[in-house]
């Protein structure tokens, strides 16, 4: 990351966290961490989540079988990602809940993505208590690198 861009993305940081008690933990690091999506506006960094947490269940929307939530998938995520999404070398796979729950499942597992993919831990709480305070502590044990993977694609 070139020094330009460190600055903005510190400096993005500094003012979202202006008025936040914890601040004072975020070092310099932390800052230079701080992700895109924590900027965009509410309605876009939902369909990131939902973008995101299709990604991170890749490999069970592949085995599906249930025509309403492939459905529902491929208008989160548009014709070409969809496709993309399904032509992905096998991913580890849980299971998928009912077509009623999906959107809402979709996007929590998304929310977990997008906290997970940031590296610093500090960083991660301030996120969650910012952009999903109705989640509920701990933090998911999903793996960073898996969850960047599913973040990047989202973000294609």
């Amino acid at each position: 990351m070139n020094a330009a861009a460190l600055r903005h993305r510190r400096t993005a940081a500094a003012r979202a966290l202006a008025a936040d008690a914890r601040r004072v933990q975020v070092s310099w690091e932390d800052l230079a961490a701080w992700p895109e999506w924590a900027g965009l506006d509410d309605e876009r960094r939902e369909a990131l989540a939902l973008k995101a947490g299709a990604w991170l269940h890749a490999g069970a929307l592949q085995r599906c079988i249930a025509g309403a939530l492939l459905q529902r998938a491929r208008v989160h995520l548009g014709d070409a990602a969809f496709q993309r999404l399904m032509a992905t070398p096998d991913e580890p796979h849980t299971g998928l809940p009912g077509a009623a729950a999906f959107d809402d499942w979709l996007r929590a597992q998304g929310h977990e993505a997008l906290l997970a993919s940031v590296p610093s831990a500090v960083l991660r709480v301030v996120l969650r208590e910012h952009h999903a305070p109705r989640s509920l502590p701990p933090l998911p044990a999903l793996d960073h690198a898996r969850a960047r993977r599913a973040v990047a694609e989202a973000q294609r």
